[in-house]
C-alpha cells in the first residue's frame, strides 16, 4: 500500500493505516479499481527497485537472477556478463550460428556477432524455430568461432572502428526457408518472417 503512495494517484494517502485503506476501498469500489489501472499502467510503476529502499527488497524486485549462484541483476546484460565471467557459461545461441547470416531467415548480417545478437534479443521467431533444431555447434566449436571473431573487433578496434562496425548493409540472401510451424489459428496472409502479403503462392 505504501508503494501505491509513491505516484499521484494516491499521493494523498500517504500514512494511512491499513484500516483506513480499507474504508476508502469499501466507499467506492469501482473507483479505487480504475485509479489502481491507470497507476498500474504508468511507466512509473513498472520500473524495477524504484520503491525499494533495502537491500532485501531490492533483490526482491530485481527480474534477473543467475542460475548458477542466485545473485540478482537490474539487467539481462548485467546477468549476462556475470554469467560470463564467473562461471564461464555463454548464450545458448551461439550454438545455432555457424556464419555470418540467419539460419533461420536467411538475412546477412556480415557478423556472427551480429547473428546472435538477431536471434537472441531481436527475432523471436528465428529464435523459437532454431530452437526446434538441435545445437548445430558444440561449445567448443562455438567457442573457436567466438575466438576468431574477438580477433575480427580487435582489427577494428585497432582502426578506431567499433566491434559492430560493418561497411555492407544486411541483405536478404536466396534460398529456401526453415519449415515455419505457424498455429493454424494465427494464420494470415503475412508470413510470420515478414517476407510481404500472399507468401503461400
Amino acid at each position: 500500500l505504501q508503494w501505491l503512495t509513491y505516484g499521484p494517484c494516491f499521493a494523498m494517502r500517504s500514512g494511512w493505516s491499513v484500516f483506513e485503506w480499507c474504508a476508502a476501498i469499501r466507499a467506492d469500489v469501482k473507483h479505487f479499481r480504475t485509479k489502481l489501472t491507470q497507476y498500474c499502467k504508468m511507466p512509473f510503476a513498472n520500473l524495477h527497485c524504484h520503491w525499494a529502499s533495502t537491500k532485501t527488497l531490492k533483490q526482491l524486485a530485481v527480474a534477473w537472477s543467475c542460475d548458477e549462484c542466485g545473485k540478482a541483476f537490474q539487467s539481462k546484460q548485467a546477468l549476462a556478463v556475470h554469467r560470463y565471467r564467473r562461471h564461464g557459461v555463454k548464450c545458448f545461441e551461439r550454438q545455432y550460428v555457424v556464419d555470418t547470416y540467419c539460419p533461420a531467415c536467411l538475412v546477412q548480417f556480415w557478423s556472427r556477432d551480429r547473428v546472435v545478437y538477431h536471434i537472441r534479443d531481436r527475432s523471436a521467431v528465428c529464435r523459437r524455430m532454431l530452437m526446434e533444431f538441435p545445437p548445430f555447434l558444440t561449445v567448443q566449436e562455438a567457442s573457436a568461432l567466438d575466438h576468431d571473431e574477438r580477433q575480427k573487433c580487435r582489427k577494428r578496434h585497432a582502426k578506431g572502428e567499433r566491434h559492430c562496425h560493418l561497411n555492407a548493409p544486411c541483405m536478404q540472401m536466396p534460398g529456401p526457408l526453415l519449415p515455419l510451424n505457424v498455429d493454424p489459428a494465427k494464420q494470415s496472409a503475412h508470413h510470420p518472417l515478414g517476407k510481404g502479403h500472399h507468401w503461400k503462392r
